[in-house]
């Protein structure tokens, strides 16, 4: 059933973030029904409670891509200037024989 739900509304199945969301929305769901028909009587701050260790994780995951994407910069500029770097060896190479040295 998530899985279709997913496909329908072409959310990434591989994010965790859109997973945990579903997730959470679902439980959140499911405690106001079970509240409202069972007599269950939790709270405002019980219902919280449940969903704030989600959200936690959905701010945690974002804080993760973050890192994740600086990660993938810095090591995309790396690869960069190790190309120049050679490129630059390659010409003082050629300009060194030009010279006769």
């Amino acid at each position: 059933m998530i899985k279709q739900i997913l496909n329908q509304m072409k959310i990434d199945k591989s994010s965790k973030k859109s997973t945990a969301a579903i997730y959470g929305t679902i439980i959140s769901i499911v405690c106001t029904i079970i509240n409202k028909t069972t007599g269950i009587d939790l709270n405002t701050d019980e219902i919280i409670l449940l969903i704030v260790p989600i959200a936690s994780y959905i701010f945690g995951q974002g804080v993760a891509d973050i890192g994740k994407e600086k990660m993938k910069n810095e090591n995309k500029i790396k690869a960069e200037n190790d190309e120049i770097k050679k490129e630059v060896k390659t010409v003082i190479s050629g300009l060194n024989k030009m010279i006769g040295e």
